[in-house]
């Protein structure tokens, strides 16, 4: 995949460009032209949950602090928002499901068999076992799921620039210190 051209700030501080002044003032007027001017929204259904919420008051807090809270992204950042809540509620989901699995074998073993005999107790177990294994496809289930949004919110931090390779790409280059030799050699410089 191709490098994105960098912003005309960054091609600014850089201060090495090969382009013209008219070049620049001409991608700063496009690059401003792509700007609505107001900050972003928070939708309905991302004020109604609150871990979007939550995430959202972070991601654009982070928005205000480099110059990008722009409505030009409310829909993205709002879905990755939602996306992340749903990713987390699932995460959770699976994490009591699996307590639950824990919690029933135990329980099975300690209360169930205990008071068997050794027929009726194999029984049980084999019905137990194929259960066991259902809510195991479940967890399984939930864990495709979950890859699925990881992937999505990762297609949109990269598309955001929320990765640190995208955040990499726009910070400049240090610029070189030239010194002057003959001032160095004088003890000026």
């Amino acid at each position: 995949m191709a490098r994105p051209s960098k912003p005309v700030s960054v091609i600014q501080m850089e201060d090495k460009a090969h382009r013209t002044k008219k070049e620049l003032a001409s991608r700063k007027r496009a690059e401003d032209g792509m700007q609505s001017g107001e900050q972003i929204k928070k939708f309905p259904e991302v004020k109604e949950n609150k871990k979007a919420s939550m995430e959202w008051d972070r991601v654009t807090g982070l928005l205000d602090k480099i110059g990008k809270n722009d409505r030009m992204y409310e829909t993205v950042i709002n879905r990755y928002c939602l996306i992340l809540a749903e990713c987390r509620d699932l995460e959770d989901f699976r994490k009591t499901v699996k307590t639950n699995m824990k919690n029933m074998n135990t329980l099975f073993k300690k209360n169930v068999l205990a008071e068997l005999d050794a027929e009726r107790k194999a029984e049980l177990s084999i019905e137990f076992a194929d259960k066991m294994a259902r809510l195991s496809g479940t967890l399984i289930k939930y864990d495709k799921e979950i890859d699925k949004k990881r992937a999505m919110l990762l297609a949109i931090e990269k598309e955001s620039g929320m990765t640190m390779a995208a955040m990499l790409r726009s910070i400049p280059k240090e610029p070189e210190k030239t010194t002057n030799p003959l001032l160095e050699a004088l003890g000026g410089g």
